[in-house]
């Protein structure tokens, strides 16, 4: 099956007061405890679903300039907008996993532009570009193969004061230059933006369950459904309500499947993201890795 691998490691994975982020090519559903190896912590699963019949978009956003292969670092744009000394700043410059994909992200006072380097031979295989309001994703688009096509569009909704950290969005994938759309559920995690504004969860909000406290989610459950098996949700959060730990149990077995650690420095924003990613392989031989990634603020200190 078609896969967009967006960071399951806030950009991720995984988040954001916005997002985690996606790495491009063709993948597996996220594995059950039966299926083969775990994936890298390449960005999270967004999964095309079946062709819808209108007509595609008629003026691409990703069709404008600013894609040049030598322009990996994203200097070309313009500078963002400065922030407060004491501040996170809007999202990280750079995300360097161990053994995994690089991606780098360029900022603007409206939103910014991410590449991905899934393969780590200098060349991004994943290009996307989003928007940003109020200190919040509105809309991301996704380009699979760099090529100023738009492949996928997520539009999370507007959050809403009191509301705990979830959101519901639509994606929208086009093949052919048709689209097809679909609801999701998008955890978020304070941390930075990227292709994917927040953690995503495949089901409708309405169809989620959540556990609630402090105003914080800390227990997701998502039906069996088209998308893949019941999966289970733990996310424990920190003195500040920072996400500290992500559980994500596939089956919802019991057994934790994935499980993602996060550390933040005195600003609030977040250094490092540990993953610990168990699976079964085609030997029935449990198999688990362990990447680490780091993230680099440096272009905001310029």
């Amino acid at each position: 099956m078609h896969r967009l691998r967006l960071l399951r490691d806030v950009a991720t994975v995984l988040g954001l007061s916005c997002a985690a982020m996606s790495c491009g090519g063709d993948d597996a559903p996220p594995p059950a405890k039966t299926e083969t190896t775990a994936p890298a912590p390449t960005p999270t699963p967004i999964e095309p679903a079946a062709t819808g019949t209108d007509e595609g978009p008629r003026e691409d956003p990703l069709a404008t300039g600013g894609w040049d292969e030598a322009d990996t670092d994203g200097d070309a744009l313009p500078p963002p907008t400065p922030v407060e000394d004491t501040a996170p700043f809007p999202g990280p410059c750079k995300v360097t996993w161990k053994d995994g994909p690089t991606l780098r992200f360029s900022y603007t006072d409206k939103g910014g532009t991410v590449r991905i380097d899934a393969d780590a031979d200098g060349k991004a295989d994943t290009c996307g570009k989003f928007e940003r309001k109020d200190g919040h994703t509105t809309k991301v688009w996704i380009d699979l193969g760099c090529d100023k096509k738009t492949d996928s569009q997520i539009v999370p909704a507007s959050p809403a004061e009191g509301d705990p950290n979830v959101l519901s969005a639509e994606v929208t994938t086009y093949v052919d230059g048709k689209p097809s759309k679909r609801p999701i559920t998008l955890l978020a995690i304070p941390g930075f933006p990227g292709l994917e504004p927040g953690y995503p969860l495949e089901v409708a909000r309405k169809d989620a369950k959540l556990k609630v406290a402090d105003g914080q989610v800390t227990r997701v459950d998502v039906p069996e459904g088209d998308a893949g098996p019941a999966t289970r949700i733990d996310v424990v959060y920190d003195k500040d309500k920072r996400v500290k730990t992500l559980k994500e149990d596939v089956g919802a077995d019991g057994k934790v499947d994935r499980k993602f650690d996060y550390k933040y420095d005195e600003r609030g924003n977040v250094t490092k993201i540990s993953a610990v990613l168990t699976a079964v392989d085609d030997a029935g031989k449990t198999v688990t890795k362990k990447p680490t990634a780091k993230l680099d603020y440096a272009c905001w200190k310029k």
